[in-house]
């Protein structure tokens, strides 16, 4: 295990367990944008852990969902950058459902190569680096190989109106290929449930690079495979991310959703 990934690990269940601390209490709950909220409990573990990155890593870059970064202001060249969610799940967490988790990756050359989620209410650890295999509370973890039939998928509705009727229509274009769909409101939760075997799959129509750096390394080591929304490679500015047990359920889930949006 790497320096890099302890410390992600240590760092991410720090901010977790203070993130439980604050959790059905004032929350500081204020406006983000159309339909999204902010808490001070977002910013609290923000804080922290860029505090820990820039005494361990001083040399390293940060994006974090509060930092008040861009997308358009990642440069994929600098050789080290943190990607950090602090909260992953915060409309959850204002409305007291216990489905959130801190996310943390570091990238390297626009590459992440180490990946946390960490969930404090279940104490659940996912992790994973390059070529190291992923990783559940030290047990090693693998996608599912159940046929799809069988299978649940996560899936996520944008604030959008667009990309949530678009996601209405993917979901009737698939309801007769899978066994369920589910929606848990956490991007790198769903996502690490894909690569834990929970779930065959999980899309999101509406996603930005931290909430999905981390998942993508630790899916992709337990076997599965990520993209976007329309099947092609997942990078820093894709607005839209997929991650699936199996190439062709990645296939299965991209041509839905070219479907749907060719319809739209």
């Amino acid at each position: 295990m790497s320096d890099e990934l302890k410390f992600a690990i240590a760092t991410a269940q720090h901010a977790g367990e203070m993130l439980k601390k604050s959790f059905r209490k004032d929350v500081g709950e204020r406006p983000k944008g159309l339909r999204d909220v902010v808490t001070k409990a977002d910013f609290s573990s923000q804080k922290f852990i860029t505090g820990e990155i820039r005494r361990n890593f001083p040399k390293h870059d940060i994006l974090g969902e509060e930092s008040g970064a861009l997308k358009d202001e990642i440069d994929t060249g600098k050789s080290a950058k943190w990607l950090v969610d602090p909260l992953d799940g915060t409309v959850n967490y204002v409305a007291g459902i216990p489905a959130y988790c801190v996310s943390i990756a570091l990238a390297r050359g626009g590459e992440p190569k180490v990946g946390v989620i960490y969930d404090p209410t279940l104490g659940e650890m996912f992790y994973a680096e390059r070529n190291r295999g992923a990783y559940l509370n030290g047990k090693r973890i693998f996608v599912t190989e159940r046929p799809l039939r069988h299978s649940l998928i996560g899936m996520s509705f944008s604030k959008n109106f667009e990309k949530t009727m678009r996601m209405l229509d993917v979901v009737k274009k698939l309801q007769q290929q899978v066994r369920r769909f589910r929606s848990f409101g956490s991007t790198s939760l769903e996502a690490a449930y894909v690569a834990c075997g929970r779930t065959a799959a999980y899309v999101n129509p509406s996603s930005t690079p931290w909430d999905f750096a981390a998942a993508k390394v630790i899916v992709e080591e337990a076997g599965g495979v990520t993209g976007d929304a329309r099947g092609k490679p997942w990078q820093f500015g894709s607005t839209s991310v997929v991650a699936a047990n199996s190439k062709e359920t990645l296939s299965v889930i991209s041509k839905a959703f070219l479907a749907a949006e060719k319809k739209g």
